[in-house]
């Protein structure tokens, strides 16, 4: 993984500018991206490079899979209780269909995994039963596939459906 990436990881391009898969990380002492990408004090991220091949634009703060287990990185929104391995990131930047660019894997995520429970503060995030949002960790999860891919940090107070809050993430299918 490159963490002296110096590109652009809101760019997104119709043809590739790096191969799919390709990732990349901003260090915990990195000031000087925008406020989403500012990691200071919360620890490195990861980002991985993909091709939206869904059909439809992935939009910031949907959870991402693989579009199939075939191992590519051609990626989609992440159907509802998708299965924790095919979860590759959380977008941060609309990709459009046929477009490629970054998806956030691992990391403190400002702002961006929707949720549709009130209370997230300190839970386990896994995918639910609306495609692309997370939910909040219950003992009724008992699928294996399904366990938590990251911790809500900050409350949906509101409980607002599709509300974005801040996460810690580590996507498997990355």
């Amino acid at each position: 993984m490159d963490l002296a990436f110096a590109g652009d990881l809101t760019k997104v391009t119709t043809t590739p500018e790096y191969p799919l898969g390709t990732r990349c990380g901003i260090p915990a002492s990195n000031m000087s991206k925008a406020a989403q990408y500012q990691t200071a004090d919360r620890g490195d991220s990861e980002w991985v490079y993909v091709y939206n091949d869904s059909g439809s634009d992935l939009v910031v703060g949907e959870l991402i899979a693989r579009k199939t287990a075939a191992g590519t990185y051609a990626v989609r929104q992440a159907p509802a209780n998708c299965p924790k391995p095919l979860l590759v990131g959380v977008c941060v930047k609309v990709i459009p269909d046929g477009y490629y660019g970054w998806v956030q894997c691992k990391g403190f995520v400002y702002g961006g995994v929707v949720s549709m429970n009130a209370d997230f503060r300190d839970r386990g995030l896994f995918s639910g039963a609306v495609a692309g949002r997370a939910y909040l960790a219950s003992a009724a999860v008992t699928d294996a596939e399904r366990g938590p891919f990251g911790l809500g940090i900050v409350n949906n107070a509101a409980g607002a459906a599709g509300a974005r809050i801040a996460a810690y993430i580590d996507c498997p299918g990355a």
